[in-house]
């Protein structure tokens, strides 16, 4: 199952969530306020890493060639299911962290 991890720069984030409303992706405004988690206590970077069509794989590879801001990272769920927390780290980023009692 290929999934892809998605780093961006909070300056951007609007603009990355505006993209998520357009296709392929077409999520809704509540969707896309929801999609990116921050990656770094420095409140500069956030993530996100999910299952995508063919379609929205090509369009978030052909946006990060096009953006300095966003970087896109495919990866096979099955046999590389610790990359996003594997690549966060290795990045000086974090994973997400639920915040429970």
């Amino acid at each position: 199952m290929m999934r892809i991890l998605v780093i961006i720069e909070k300056a951007h984030l609007d603009e990355a969530r505006a993209l998520l409303e357009k296709p392929p992706f077409s999520l809704s405004t509540e969707e896309a306020a929801d999609t990116f988690v921050r990656a770094d206590q420095g409140d500069t970077r956030y993530w996100l890493s999910g299952q995508v069509s063919d379609v929205a794989l090509a369009a978030c590879q052909q946006l990060a060639s096009a953006l300095p801001w966003a970087e896109c990272h495919q990866y096979d769920l099955d046999t590389q299911a610790s990359f996003p927390a594997e690549w966060l780290t290795q990045n000086g980023l974090q994973p997400y962290t639920p915040n429970t009692p």
